[in-house]
């Protein structure tokens, strides 16, 4: 399998591009700064540019066979102001425009606890953030993002995760819808890496948001 791989260079990404070459899969990252990439290997392959730049995301795409996106829109001000409100939407919105024409059918999108359906059974500090001001424009992003892969003819998945953390070994994965079974309150960066490159191959998930935790 061929993976067009937004974030790469992100707390999130950098899982994915690892874990996505230990599985003998061949990579292409776009990224800003090929400098922050770890490593150069001959499985992957670097594109400098912008996701948000709909010829650098065609550029990507070729000869991809699916797309991995842990884009993370922070708050303006965690970003000195200069991040596009909408970071995540409008790069998939360019994903989805350059799967249409060149081919690519799948998709899986980092996503969040509280974001569509799932605010409902959201504890309340997540239902809480949503309605600050800090993190307006990143949960505003993920709606978009949500509509859109919604609206789209692709086979997507949208997995939305609880609070990530960097620390302690892998757990069982918990895989949630309407709330049942609950999940747990975190799960490691690692394991929601893993989860995207899994599912992208498992048609339980195609056009599916599964909250996924770890307990």
């Amino acid at each position: 399998m061929r993976i067009f791989l937004l974030g790469a260079t992100g707390r999130t990404g950098k899982y994915v591009l690892n874990f996505s070459l230990l599985m003998g899969y061949q990579v292409t990252a776009l990224v800003r700064d090929p400098a922050r990439l770890d490593r150069i290997l001959p499985d992957l392959r670097v594109v400098t540019g912008s996701p948000e730049n709909a010829a650098d995301i065609q550029e990507g795409i070729r000869n991809c066979d699916a797309v991995i996106v842990t884009l993370n829109n922070l708050s303006r001000s965690e970003c000195g102001g200069g991040q596009a409100p909408f970071l995540i939407a409008n790069s998939v919105r360019n994903c989805l425009s350059a799967m249409a024409r060149r081919g690519p059918d799948r998709i899986a999108v980092m996503s969040m606890l509280g974001v569509g359906d799932s605010l409902e059974y959201a504890p309340a500090a997540i239902r809480g953030m949503k309605g600050s001001t800090e993190f307006k424009n990143l949960f505003a992003d993920h709606e978009a993002t949500d509509l859109l892969l919604r609206e789209s003819t692709v086979n997507w998945t949208a997995a939305r995760a609880v609070a990530l953390c960097d620390n302690g070994p892998l757990k069982d994965l918990v895989i949630t819808y309407g709330g049942t079974p609950r999940p747990a309150p975190t799960i490691s960066r690692r394991h929601a890496a893993k989860f995207l490159v899994e599912c992208l191959d498992d048609k339980n998930y195609f056009k599916k948001s599964p909250v996924i935790s770890e307990r």
